[in-house]
């Protein structure tokens, strides 16, 4: 069970485990948690010393670990967590462009599509998450490079797509996948 505590005779079950696997395994020491609304969703957080290194949270019995540099505020029950410029560096990918025409009189001018590779840190950071079920939360390109599972990028609503980034509102219950 992902989500609490389970009590028996002489037994408790570690609460949260694959988190706070995950937040272990990228260094981190400890971690908390908070009932946004119980038991649907709580809020994670992965801490070395004092220093956040990423928030999660966990819903519906999954979890999503923000690995984009910006806050993400979800449309449904006001929900946010914070953005992580340490796990956002580890999930980067690599732009390889390939020219797919040459035109003009002299063929001079390129046309290209432009593809995300993943990275050696980022392949790794997959497949810790993929290994203990959580979903990273990436950028689209991020999204595209990994892969789901793990990787999934948010999907904005609508009326907040135009706005800056701290202004945007994103679902909780629907997200970007590519499959590879």
């Amino acid at each position: 069970m992902k989500n609490r505590t389970i009590k028996t005779t002489n037994l408790e079950v570690e609460m949260f485990s694959e988190f706070k696997r995950f937040c272990n395994l990228l260094g981190g020491d400890r971690i908390e948690y908070k009932d946004i609304v119980f038991p649907e969703i709580t809020k994670l957080s992965c801490y070395k010393g004092s220093e956040k290194l990423f928030e999660g949270i966990l819903v519906d019995g999954e979890y999503f670990v923000n690995a984009t540099p910006h806050e993400l505020k979800f449309a449904e029950k006001d929900v946010k967590i914070d953005g992580s410029v340490f796990l956002a560096k580890k999930l980067s990918a690599r732009p390889v462009e390939r020219v797919v025409a040459k035109i003009g009189v002299d063929e001079d001018i390129k046309i290209v599509t432009t593809e995300f590779e993943p990275t050696e840190e980022g392949e790794r950071l997959a497949e810790i998450a993929r290994e203990l079920g959580i979903n990273l939360v990436g950028s689209i390109i991020s999204a595209q490079a990994y892969g789901y599972p793990p990787v999934v990028s948010p999907i904005t609503t609508p009326e907040t797509s135009r706005l800056p980034p701290p202004q945007r509102k994103v679902y909780l219950y629907k997200w970007n996948a590519y499959i590879k």
